[in-house]
């Protein structure tokens, strides 16, 4: 019995709440809500229902001075100034001082969290504060009557200002060098968060633009962060893929293997022209010829590049340590009349680069000599002294 009175109770509570909701049009309101109020009805609309003020502080920073501080700075400003800001083209609530080219931050952002109570002001002290704002609009009221029985005189210096009346303890300044001022502060920051939307749709038409793939990897949602988070973490990877491919190198000699994933190396190269060709000799080993290959890199390696598509074939560099032996360790293991006989024709091979008439070219006079070395290196050619069968040099 006593839950169904208590229950009884609240549901008359909340419906005396609900009937005395909407009394108080916002100045934004439709002519019809506030025609409701001052009749001493509710408003029809729920959005022409007087809303909560939000109000920056007095002395907030202008955008102008915002724009060259550093973000170091922004962050470093009293608490009253980090208030939320509504930017519509985002749709999301973003801190009115921190923010800078090109980037802005949520609210609430890390100074107004370590803040707390000091960013707005106390709901008990603001209800006071405005009695005592509605108490001295009524003074202002009664300047306009001409009471003007223990009040001064008063004047700024603009000349334009007229002069007005005030309590002999009231030192504020001039009225209306205070709207101005409002004003003119009032339009900063308008600017200000035109100046922020347009960012925002700049970025965004530079992450997503028309015609184009995007720049990120996922569609853009009502904020930035994510894709400006992800677009920091890519810088960092494309430097340490940079630095890695520029570190020192611990040997001067080098040779570049040409691989697939999951077979053994398909050859070894001395110059990385020479690994080219070999990536592209592996590739149509198994696969068609393609008129349009090329390379990219991929973390420490190369892979060839197919048609505009990856061929999953890799060029890696190997650094060469260990002191260089000889180049003819063969020509070593010689006797001293097979090694007589052998440099003999090589001296043949290469005469011919003497001759003007006719002119043999330098290539095939290496490849010559090229022949001289095969034939005494090779084993069964019948050169060497120390062969089982020697054969009739030709």
């Amino acid at each position: 019995m006593t839950e169904q009175i208590e229950d009884d109770f609240w549901a008359e509570e909340r419906a005396r709440a609900a009937a005395e909701r909407g009394r108080q049009a916002d100045p934004s309101a439709c002519g019809t809500c506030r025609g409701n109020v001052e009749a001493g009805g509710q408003v029809e609309h729920d959005v022409c229902a007087q809303r909560a003020l939000l109000l920056p502080a007095p002395d907030a920073p202008g955008y102008e001075l915002i724009t060259g501080m550093t973000e170091e700075e922004v962050r470093a400003l009293p608490a009253r100034f980090h208030i939320p800001v509504f930017v519509e083209p985002v749709r999301a609530w973003v801190c009115a001082v921190c923010w800078g080219d090109g980037w802005s931050t949520r609210w609430p952002c890390k100074t107004a969290t370590e803040q707390g109570l000091n960013v707005f002001t106390a709901e008990d002290y603001a209800e006071s504060r405005a009695k005592r704002e509605t108490a001295e609009l009524a003074a202002y009221r009664a300047l306009d009557l001409g009471d003007v029985k223990g009040r001064v005189s008063a004047s700024c210096d603009n000349p334009e200002h007229p002069t007005w009346l005030r309590a002999k303890d009231d030192d504020r300044g001039c009225p209306w060098c205070t709207i101005a001022e409002l004003e003119e502060q009032r339009e900063r920051r308008r600017l200000r968060l035109i100046a922020l939307q347009n960012d925002a749709l700049n970025i965004r038409g530079s992450l997503s633009p028309a015609d184009e793939d995007r720049k990120v990897p996922f569609p853009l949602g009502e904020t930035l962060t994510p894709a400006v988070d992800w677009l920091i973490a890519r810088v960092a990877e494309l430097e340490t893929e940079l630095a890695r491919a520029q570190r020192p190198s611990y040997s001067n000699r080098h040779v570049w293997s040409v691989w697939r994933e999951d077979q053994p190396i398909h050859a070894f190269y001395a110059t990385i022209e020479d690994a080219w060709q070999g990536s592209i000799d592996c590739w149509e080993e198994d696969e068609p010829v393609c008129p349009d290959y090329s390379w990219r890199p991929d973390g420490g390696r190369l892979e060839l590049v197919v048609g505009g598509e990856a061929g999953g074939v890799y060029i890696s560099r190997h650094d060469v340590f260990g002191t260089l032996g000889p180049a003819l360790p063969w020509a070593h293991a010689m006797t001293d009349d097979d090694l007589h006989l052998f440099l003999d024709d090589l001296v043949s091979a290469a005469i011919d680069r003497w001759r003007s008439d006719p002119n043999v070219p330098d290539r095939d006079i290496l490849a010559n000599i090229e022949k001289v070395c095969s034939n005494w290196q090779t084993p069964g050619q019948g050169y060497r002294s120390d062969e089982d069968t020697a054969g009739d040099a030709p």
